[in-house]
């Protein structure tokens, strides 16, 4: 029973995150959402005593690896990062997520809670909410991107 009402959590919170990108002026990607959503409403349940840390326990794990592999494919998109970086990117960033989800799996509290709701906040702001504020440019900025287009096409 844990298993079905963990993946119907992932579907559902996928779907809203999926709806939530049509009037959103940035873009959360949907399953990612759906699998952070899910293992931390997971917590929630063990830690108000509504779901057993042995029925659930498993499947928070699984799911908090799966965010960590999402971090670092997610980080490697909005960061840019080079092709050539890619294994350098993601040790730097799964190996200590590792770290991360076996303690926080292991002490599980309202404590390890807060951080963990923390560190998503800050990830969604950086790989999401950023990139989006960065891309809206002031009509001074795109008065100079044409003059710099201009010359470049005068150049030569």
């Amino acid at each position: 029973m844990a298993l079905v009402i963990t993946t119907g959590s992932i579907l559902v919170i996928t779907g809203l995150a999926w709806l939530l990108n049509k009037v959103l002026p940035f873009k959360v990607c949907p399953i990612c959402a759906g699998v952070s959503g899910t293992w931390f409403l997971l917590l929630i349940g063990i830690l108000s005593g509504v779901l057993l840390v042995t029925s659930y326990q498993l499947l928070v794990s699984i799911l908090m690896g799966g965010t960590v592999v999402g971090i670092a494919y997610q980080g490697e998109k909005s960061m840019g990062v080079a092709p050539e970086n890619f294994l350098k990117f993601r040790t730097a960033t799964i190996v200590p997520g590792f770290i991360l989800v076996y303690f926080a799996v292991n002490n599980i509290s309202w404590l390890t809670l807060v951080v963990e709701a923390v560190a998503l906040a800050a990830v969604t702001y950086l790989y999401f909410v950023l990139p989006f504020s960065k891309s809206i440019s002031s009509p001074r900025d795109n008065q100079k991107i044409a003059e710099l287009e201009e010359k470049m096409k005068n150049c030569c």
